[in-house]
C-alpha cells in the first residue's frame, strides 16, 4: 500500500475515532439536552435565515447539485476511477444512513416529519461529499482540502441551530461518514500493492 494511501486511511481512522468518542461522551453525559435548550430559544432572525440556507447544502437537492459539479469536474479531468469511488461513497453513505436511522430510531429534538435523528443525514452526506473531494485534493492542494471540511462543520452546526438534531447526532454523522469513507477508500485504493 502506498504511503499516501496509508496516511489518508490513518487520518480517516483518527477522525472517525475522535467523532465516535465525542458521540459517546455527549450522549451518555446528557449534554445533548442543554445544547438543544440553548439553541431552541436562539434560532430567530437573520442568522436563522443563513442557517436555513447552509442546511440546504447538506440536503438531498444540495448534495445532488454539488455532486453534479464534482462528477463533471472529474469527467473533464478524465479521472474515471475517482468518479466511481466518489459515486460509490456518496450512494453507499445514503443507504448506510437510512439503515442506521432505522436501526437506532432516535427521535429528533423537535418533531419534523417521520425521519429519525441518529445519525444526522445532512452531516453524514456532506462529510462524505466534501471528504471524498478533500481526499482527491490532498496532498497537492492541502489548503483547499482542509477548507472543504468547513462545509460539513457548518452544515452540522446548522442542524443543531435549527433544532432538528441533537449534538450527538451530528458527531454520529461525522463518525459514520469518516468510517464509510475509510472503508470505500480502502476498497478502491488500499488493497492494491
Amino acid at each position: 500500500m502506498k504511503k499516501e494511501v496509508r496516511g489518508k486511511l490513518l487520518l480517516l481512522g483518527i477522525l472517525s475515532s475522535i467523532s465516535l468518542l465525542f458521540t459517546v461522551i455527549i450522549y451518555y453525559s446528557g449534554f445533548d439536552k442543554p445544547v438543544e435548550n440553548y439553541f431552541h430559544y436562539e434560532n430567530e432572525g437573520f442568522f436563522n435565515l443563513i442557517m436555513n440556507y447552509i442546511t440546504l447544502l447538506g440536503g438531498r437537492e444540495g448534495i445532488m447539485v454539488i455532486s453534479l459539479f464534482i462528477v463533471s469536474f472529474l469527467l473533464i479531468k478524465k479521472m474515471y476511477n475517482y468518479i466511481l469511488f466518489y459515486l460509490v461513497s456518496v450512494a453507499g453513505a445514503t443507504l448506510f444512513n437510512y439503515e442506521l436511522k432505522n436501526l437506532f430510531q432516535r427521535v429528533r429534538p423537535e418533531v419534523y416529519g417521520s425521519e429519525f435523528a441518529f445519525p444526522s443525514g445532512h452531516t453524514m452526506a456532506s462529510t462524505v461529499v466534501f471528504g471524498a473531494l478533500a481526499l482527491l485534493l490532498w496532498p497537492k492542494n492541502k489548503k483547499l482540502a482542509i477548507g472543504l471540511l468547513v462545509f460539513p462543520l457548518l452544515i452540522g452546526f446548522s442542524r443543531i441551530y435549527l433544532d432538528v438534531h441533537w449534538l450527538s447526532d451530528i458527531f454520529g454523522g461525522f463518525f459514520f461518514a469518516t468510517l464509510w469513507l475509510a472503508i470505500t477508500f480502502y476498497l478502491f485504493y488500499g488493497w492494491k500493492k
